[in-house]
């Protein structure tokens, strides 16, 4: 892993559970929205996140 996504898993998982489903949810209504425009590199990027969210989650 990068130190940018290392240090983004660290701020992650410091938030309690509540928070860290409020941010899956966040992001997947961002899918929602992305997937009706014209920008699939913001789709990729969000839906990458999204997965390692619910990983850290999960885990």
């Amino acid at each position: 892993m990068n130190q940018k996504l290392d240090e983004k898993q660290a701020w992650f998982q410091s938030e309690n559970i509540s928070h860290r489903l409020g941010h899956i949810a966040s992001n997947l209504a961002r899918l929602r929205t992305f997937c009706n425009t014209a920008y699939p590199e913001a789709v990729e990027s969000v839906a990458d996140e999204t997965i390692c969210f619910i990983k850290w989650t999960a885990a």
